[in-house]
């Protein structure tokens, strides 16, 4: 076990070609054995430490300006049924004093607690320096490239490099459903929904201590819903823009830049929320940012069937693309319209199947064709499908991605500098969702159980995948110091294996890795994104869901590259984008279930104030070396969808 654990430190990973904003993160507590105090502060040479967050802050845990922190290691809050609750209660009910190893035996295992910094004006010789009672230590930058963890203090503590990481929004409003897109300068352009809710959040979760006299003031109406729109200019957010008027019904939001430079903002939105009578109905809506003018919308959907789950993309000849889901014939197909030299493309119906599709995704490729993908149930099953358009904007034959009986969904799709079509998607066992519940546990697999990513590449017509896996490059494929991760169940376990009673995913697996987002950077290199669940660590919000970022170098995955105050719920999509000086910049939100944990709340304690709310953030994953042009080496694909299947 040590010599694997030692090995962490070993790990080889390319050095990055510059840095000027970089993100730590620093674990301390790996080898307590009880309550310690890990108070310190950090300082960097060359640079400045812009600040510094909590990674598992509880109580008194607390930052001090932007270098210093106060915190400890406490045991871990686990999450157990009443049955397991009573096991361990009868199984600790013993006389007398528990003493040592004993008594944290007791108390369960010390979680790890930790500290997010983020370096600006930094080069890969800085130099990073920190202070605890528990002892000091140095590192430089160029010795900690993406994907490798370095131990301290005899492993007591870990430091890996992550994305850089800043807020955008900090009002107490619900800040979510983030797009991002990136202009050929640079420029960062990030939208979101804000949510205001009617009853004030620190009114809603205060404690009473008697049922009080009136509650009509729990009919006070939501704010309802609003886009917002910042722009970033050399990592300099600038003041938010107003896109919508507010008390809106909004679901997501999309952006993208035409050939003139034009921001395009596209949205779904119910207009007749407020009126009792009216029906539902959901249109798309767009309209573009030229300099600080915004212009008036247009609706693009324009149909009595409701149309949500707008995507975006600019081709090759500076039009703007846009895809999403609308009701057509009683059941959800995949529209699309782009930019013409006089407006709009009339809508074109994309998808093919009979029964409902969802999901859309699109991308761009260098050549000028632009791709549509999305998920289908239609044959009894969720498979991918996609259709690609030449650079006159002449759609050629669907096809399908995947087409096996397993769960194949949520796609996500980019070229490469090659335009080779690269595909992922969430897949699970074949009874994903079927046959699986309180009173049947023993043919299904439930909603929330198991999920990894699937890959596949297409390049003349024949499907492809990497050299190598891209799970090598997600959370749980090394061993780390801490708490040991809940167990996950992978997707199917062989029926006849089964006994009365059993869950199909009964077998352990690492971590659960899903909801991948995928695209291209300037230099070639492949990255995804994907939602991995904190298996060891829960809260009152529920589980724990963060981001993390892995890279294909052309030969092998890099990761995982963890996206700090990424912690959410698990359907939570970041809005990625490459950036011109290489690299990605990522727009994402928190709801800080993670790092403002508290274990209970108490009348008249400071818990009184709700420490949760949803922000969007912004990370910044620099290029790494080398930077000439990266192509990814390739190999045929274990098995090739068909459309007869």
């Amino acid at each position: 076990l040590l010599r694997r654990l030692a090995g962490l430190v070993l790990l080889a990973s390319l050095p990055l070609a510059h840095a000027n904003e970089v993100g730590v993160r620093i674990r301390f507590g790996l080898t307590d054995q009880s309550n310690t105090t890990w108070d310190g502060n950090a300082s960097v040479a060359p640079g400045r430490v812009d600040s510094v967050s909590g990674w598992r802050f509880q109580q008194n845990d607390k930052t001090e300006g932007a270098a210093a922190w106060k915190a400890e290691t406490r045991p871990l809050t686990v999450r157990r049924s009443n049955a397991q609750a009573q096991k361990q209660k009868q199984g600790t009910a013993v006389t007398g004093k528990k003493k040592g190893k004993a008594a944290a035996a007791a108390t369960g295992p010390i979680a790890d607690n930790g500290v997010i910094l983020r370096l600006v004006d930094v080069t890969e010789n800085s130099v990073v320096s920190v202070n605890t009672p528990q002892g000091k230590f140095t590192f430089k930058l160029s010795d900690l490239p993406y994907g490798k963890v370095a131990e301290m203090l005899g492993g007591a503590v870990d430091v890996e490099r992550t994305a850089a990481t800043q807020s955008l929004t900090k009002d107490r409003t619900d800040d979510d459903y983030p797009a991002i897109a990136v202009g050929t300068d640079g420029t960062t352009y990030v939208a979101n929904i804000a949510f205001t809710p009617g009853i004030d959040r620190d009114e809603r979760v205060r404690a009473w201590t008697k049922a009080p006299a009136d509650f009509a003031f729990l009919a006070q109406p939501p704010g309802g819903d609003q886009i917002w729109l910042r722009t970033v200019k050399n990592g300099k957010p600038g003041e938010p823009l107003a896109v919508t008027a507010g008390k809106g019904d909004i679901y997501k939001v999309a952006l993208a830049v035409d050939g003139r430079g034009a921001l395009w903002i596209v949205w779904s939105e119910n207009a007749a929320w407020q009126n009792p009578s009216a029906s539902a109905n959901f249109e798309i809506w767009a309209l573009s940012l030229t300099g600080t003018t915004l212009s008036a919308p247009i609706n693009l959907s324009n149909d009595l069937g409701s149309d949500v789950n707008a995507v975006a993309a600019t081709d090759k000849q500076g039009r703007v693309w846009v895809a999403w889901q609308g009701v057509r014939d009683g059941v959800f197909r995949i529209l699309a319209r782009h930019q013409t030299a006089t407006g709009w493309s009339e809508p074109e119906r994309v998808s093919t199947q009979s029964g409902s599709c969802w999901t859309p995704a699109i991308a761009a490729a260098p050549d000028g064709r632009v791709a549509i993908a999305w998920d289908t149930y239609d044959k009894g099953d969720y498979d991918i499908w996609l259709r690609e358009f030449d650079a006159a904007g002449k759609a050629a034959a669907a096809q399908p991605a995947t087409s096996s009986p397993q769960y194949e969904a949520r796609p996500a799709i980019t070229y490469d500098l090659q335009s080779r079509l690269w595909v992922c998607w969430e897949q699970s066992g074949a009874t994903w969702g079927k046959d699986w519940g309180a009173l049947e546990r023993d043919q299904g697999i439930g909603l929330y159980r198991d999920r990894q990513i699937g890959m596949r590449i297409l390049e003349g017509g024949k499907w492809l995948a990497p050299d190598t896996a891209v799970a090598t490059g997600l959370p749980g494929t090394r061993l780390r110091r801490g708490p040991a991760a809940l167990p996950v169940r992978r997707p199917e376990a062989e029926a006849v294996t089964r006994t009365a009673g059993e869950e199909a995913e009964e077998a352990s697996a690492g971590v659960y890795n899903n909801l991948g987002r995928i695209t291209c950077d300037r230099d070639g290199r492949i990255w995804l994104l994907a939602r991995a669940r904190e298996g060891n660590f829960h809260t009152p919000q529920g589980s724990v869901w963060m981001n993390y970022a892995t890279y294909f170098d052309g030969q092998k995955w890099i990761g995982p590259i963890l996206l700090p105050h990424s912690d959410n719920l698990l359907y939570n999509f970041p809005a990625v984008a490459a950036h011109p000086a290489g690299g990605l910049i990522v727009a994402h939100s928190s709801d800080y279930r993670q790092g403002r944990h508290v274990q209970q709340f108490r009348a008249g304690s400071d818990t009184d104030r709700d420490p949760f709310d949803n922000d969007i953030f912004l990370s910044r994953l620099e290029s790494p070396a080398p930077a000439t042009k990266v192509v990814a080496a390739l190999k045929p694909a274990r098995a090739t969808p068909s459309a007869a299947v």
